[in-house]
């Protein structure tokens, strides 16, 4: 299967290996997306800012044309926790980067370009309250031709009441 995983840094990275293990299979492929939304101006924007690579000591200040790098290296500082623990499961992955305006159509255009079919997504907002129709996950579920499978936010863990030596069960 073509496994489209589209992420903001909010997936839970082994759950969401483990799932796309199963769901890739040996024959299929997994790429990992990362959508940098902002304004159409924001490259140019950068163009007076003072970005720099985290690993370039070279003078701040990259022209129009150098906007790809920040987005390349942000994209990358959000998708690793996934890409690493999908190749620690031996699957071979892709990453994407995309600058877009609307998050929610950059992922719909990526899904039909790389004709994947499916898109995995986190869903951060509670699914079913009036809020939540107005986000990313649930625009693309709304526009997808494909099944799009939102996995949430990992719960806080409950903690286990603490032993105690005297306590009958």
């Amino acid at each position: 299967m073509k496994v489209l995983i589209a992420t903001a840094g909010a997936l839970p990275a082994q759950p969401v290996a483990c799932l796309v293990e199963a769901l890739a299979g040996s024959d299929g492929w997994v790429t990992v997306m990362n959508v940098t939304q902002g304004p159409g101006r924001f490259p140019n924007e950068l163009e007076d800012g003072l970005w720099q690579p985290f690993d370039d000591e070279s003078p701040p200040g990259p022209t129009a044309g150098e906007a790809d790098p920040y987005i390349q290296e942000r994209g990358m500082k959000i998708v690793s926790p996934i890409v690493s623990a999908l190749e620690g499961r031996n699957l071979e992955v892709g990453t994407l980067f995309v600058a877009a305006e609307d998050a929610a159509d950059a992922i719909l255009e990526t899904a039909d370009r790389l004709n994947a079919e499916i898109i995995v997504m986190g869903a951060t907002r509670q699914l079913f309250k009036e809020l939540s129709w107005t986000s990313v996950s649930m625009k693309v579920v709304a526009g997808s031709r494909l099944p799009v499978l939102l996995m949430p936010e990992p719960a806080e863990p409950v903690p286990l009441p603490e032993e105690d030596d005297d306590q009958v069960v």
